[in-house]
């Protein structure tokens, strides 16, 4: 490819100018192009108002105007009320929202300029027919305020200062304040001095009251997500100081307009001077322009071949630039992307124009932040280059290590002014840092292992100077291993001892094997032996390993005479053993003989042992027989006394009366007694299974099955909840809990209605059922009685019962692998308890 005589004398440039001079190329048509600003305005006049979107006033207008056409800005008006305003600047769907008053609040959500355009206060308007004049007299008021006004927390804050309490109704603008109170839906309300001294007139029934607070300055508020920097704004305050200095400026002449002062009417004498000079000025450039066009052409022609060769050099930079594996980024001054490379788009994943969309905090990694990249922004711009590490993120979320330089650059538009950038040269460094880890982790497991030798470690010359060490912990050293440094053997150790080692050094470079060898120091008073083995290292150095072998001396001497004791006790041993011997064979005969006897012995009790398990079992069958033949007879008593009660009762007198009663109630607890015997002989008899049961289940069913009882003594049954599964066999469980809440409801006084509570407790790996009653209470001494069979603490007559229901339910709870108790004082109820395995 031909080249230029400029592109030749280009090439040599050094790389980072190459990137700086390409920003510059690549950002001129972004930088040429007008800025979009988007400003929020909303009804408050006379320093913002509309009748339509797009005809907006009043002085903050007016200003924005003059500062738009000398910043080339398009200008987008957004009407919006006042809380919607400030939602849409803190999204950044706005860039400038006009009278904004300026609070602490407020400057954590946006961006202010310095210059205020305006002092504010808050005014309290209230209804003609009111009496109200001073904060007082707000007490229990409706009062109506702006939502979202800078004057609402200040005056909550004033009334509650005075103890004067008021509701407050909000509104969407300072007309609808007005409204509200003209009309009486509220008493009183709260605006801003200069929209009351514009609206006041137009509402008759209103009156401005002599309550005054809160003056507040009133500026330009800006987002933080929007289009304007800091530097803009800092242009922003310029414009704005220097129309406050000018007395002929807009923003004097807005004011004069829009609050009703009347401006000077007759055109100044300088005016009109001036005036004279411009007409002369305009004859004189008309006969220039003819020459200038001639200049111009020929200009223009020259510029023409000009831009045509830097056209083709800004082509063959731009191949370089996107060619180049570093990724190179160009930042405005409030960190946002004005152009990337080739290899951004290719490493981050998102298109050049999604990065001009894109917020910084997208492309930032874990531990990163705006705010720490635009310190850095900062920086550089101030002609501090910047060369950190970051975490970037693609646009799968995937996170990787760069190497960030940081530069200022600057772009000059057409009309003379000056933008500074920021050009950012990104480098992925990830194969470089997985190396550093490598080579970290590498170097911190040579270093563990090197700390866990406990030897002493020395690197020698081949001509014997110590030239480095590691430390030894464990033991005395001859000197301290510092003291040897660069110092030779024979200087710092005795001579045979440094022959020793030389010749070891030697034999080394000569084999290329390991040389290892003893030798003997006398340190603090005691010989101390030490092992050394020599490994060649490099062409000019071995490496000396130092162990410490006293305690192993040590031992091979004590080894050496305990062997010589060992076989002198051995063969004074041998003889006393041989008698011994002897004794022993006839102690083992004797002790054959005594373990047949033994035998014999354990034989017999196992057999008597089956012959009482046998009779156990038989008893159990027979009483289990007995009770069950029993109830044929007592059933045909029971049947036979109720018969002759019912049928033959008027002919009997009372005293026949009485015996057939009698004998039909010994029948029935008689059935009573030899069901509960059944019920105690099934539970020594029963296999048990034990298996996960809702304990909820089992007491809703023995409720069921006592109401008869319970609608009796019309008891109170309360179980509560959680009632937690435990392991048992349902049946058995059936019937420890019925007879438990049974008794529950008997031992209880007549005149007492029983109340019965029910609740569990876990207890880890255990539950614990309670029954709690309202009953006589039982004393302490009779705790482990009552659970005997057939025990019984009251007479028939008062507590009916057979005796065995409680030993049912300690042979029950037994049988399910679970313990039973009570804590009972006599006229404090009782509770029983038992505690089983949790499911």
């Amino acid at each position: 490819m031909k080249r230029t005589a400029f592109f030749r004398g280009f090439l040599p440039v050094p790389r980072m100018f190459l990137h700086a001079l390409l920003a510059v190329l690549l950002v001129i048509s972004i930088s040429e192009a007008s800025t979009k600003v988007r400003i929020g305005i909303y009804q408050n006049p006379p320093l913002v108002f509309y009748e339509e979107p797009e005809r907006p006033g009043g002085i903050y207008i007016d200003i924005l105007k003059y500062i738009a056409k000398r910043e080339d800005w398009e200008v987008e008006y957004v009407p919006c009320n006042w809380d919607d305003c400030l939602r849409q600047l803190e999204e950044g769907e706005i860039d400038i929202q006009t009278s904004t008053a300026y609070s602490e609040e407020r400057a954590q959500r946006f961006l202010y300029n310095k210059e205020n355009i305006f002092i504010n206060w808050a005014v309290v308007y209230a209804n003609k027919d009111s009496e109200i004049d001073s904060i007082t007299d707000l007490k229990d008021k409706r009062i109506a305020m702006l939502r979202d006004d800078i004057y609402v927390n200040e005056f909550l804050q004033m009334v509650s200062a005075f103890g004067v309490p008021v509701h407050l109704a909000l509104v969407e603008s300072y007309d609808d304040v007005f409204k509200a109170v003209n009309s009486g839906q509220v008493d009183a309300g709260v605006v801003n001095r200069l929209c009351g001294l514009i609206k006041e007139s137009r509402f008759q029934n209103i009156k401005k009251t002599s309550i005054l607070f809160s003056p507040v300055e009133l500026r330009l508020a800006f987002s933080k997500k929007g289009r304007l920097g800091f530097y803009d704004i800092k242009r922003i305050d310029s414009y704005i100081k220097n129309l406050k200095e000018d007395k002929d400026s807009v923003y004097h002449k807005s004011i004069e307009r829009y609050t009703g002062v009347k401006p000077v009417t007759r055109l100044p004498g300088w005016v009109k001077w001036t005036l004279v000079v411009i007409s002369s000025l305009i004859g004189m450039f008309l006969a220039i322009s003819l020459w200038l066009r001639s200049q111009v052409k020929r200009k223009t022609e020259e510029l023409s071949r000009r831009l045509h060769d830097l056209e083709q050099s800004r082509n063959y930079i731009k191949t370089i630039y996107d060619a180049t594996p570093d990724m190179i980024f160009i930042h405005d001054v409030d960190g946002r992307v004005l152009d990337v490379n080739d290899s951004v788009t290719q490493c981050y994943g998102y298109t050049p124009e999604e990065f001009k969309n894109l917020s910084p905090e997208n492309m930032m990694g874990r531990g990163c932040n705006f705010e720490m990249a635009l310190d850095k922004i900062r920086l550089a711009l101030e002609g501090s280059p910047q060369e950190f590490e970051w975490v970037a993120r693609r646009k799968d979320g995937t996170e990787f290590p760069v190497e960030v330089r940081l530069r200022r650059i600057t772009f000059t538009h057409k009309n003379g002014r000056e933008t500074p950038a920021v050009l950012a040269i990104v480098r992925d460094i990830t194969e470089k840092k997985e190396s550093e880890k490598r080579i970290k982790e590498e170097q911190e497991r040579i270093g563990a292992l090197m700390e866990a030798i406990p030897d002493l470690i020395f690197r020698i010359t081949r001509d014997g100077r110590f030239i480095d060490y590691k430390d030894s912990y464990l033991y005395p050293l001859y000197a301290p291993p510092e003291a040897f440094l660069g110092k030779k053997m024979r200087e710092v150790l005795p001579q045979d001892v440094a022959e020793k080692a030389e010749r070891a050094i030697k034999e080394t470079f000569e084999t290329g094997q390991i040389q290892s060898f003893e030798y003997s120091l006398t340190i603090e008073g005691k010989l101390r032996y030490y092992e050394a083995r020599i490994k060649q290292y490099t062409q000019d150095e071995v490496v000396a390993i130092i162990r410490d072998i006293t305690d192993r001396k040590e031992a091979e001497r004590f080894q050496r005479e305990y062997q010589k004791e060992l076989e002198r006790i051995v063969a004074e041993k041998t003889e006393e053993l041989k008698k011994r011997v002897e004794e022993v064979e006839l102690l083992n005969r004797g002790m054959l003989n005594l373990l047949e006897d033994l035998q014999a012995a354990y034989r017999k009790s196992e057999r008597l042992a089956r012959r009482l398990q046998e009779s156990n079992q038989e008893l159990e069958a027979f009483a289990y027989s007995v009770s069950h033949d029993l109830r044929a007879p007592l059933r045909a008593m029971q049947g036979f006394s109720e018969a002759l009660l019912q049928d033959y009762g008027d002919s009997l007198d009372e005293t026949g009366r009485e015996y057939a009663r009698r004998i039909l109630m010994a029948a029935q607890r008689m059935d009573n007694l030899i069901q509960d015997l059944l019920a105690y002989s099934r539970l020594t008899r029963q296999r048990i299974i034990l298996r996960p049961i809702s304990l909820e289940d089992v007491l809703n069913e023995a409720r069921r099955a006592l109401e008869v009882e319970i609608k009796e003594r019309d008891a109170l049954i309360q179980i509560e909840k959680p009632l937690p599964k435990v392991l048992a066999a349902r049946n058995i469980l059936y019937q420890v809990i019925l007879n438990l809440i049974s008794n529950a409801i008997k031992f209880v006084k007549k005149e007492t209605r029983p109340e019965v509570r029910i609740w569990a407790e876990e207890k880890g790996d255990t539950v614990r059922v309670n029954i709690q009653d309202n009953g006589i209470g039982i004393a302490e001494e009779y705790h482990e009685r009552i659970f005997k069979i057939f025990e019984r603490l009251h007479g028939i007559e008062r507590y009916p019962g057979t005796g065995i229901g409680l030993a049912i339910v300690k042979r029950g709870v037994e049988k399910i692998g679970g313990t039973v108790g009570l804590v009972s004082e006599p006229g404090k109820g009782s509770r029983f308890w038992i505690e089983l395995k949790k499911a």
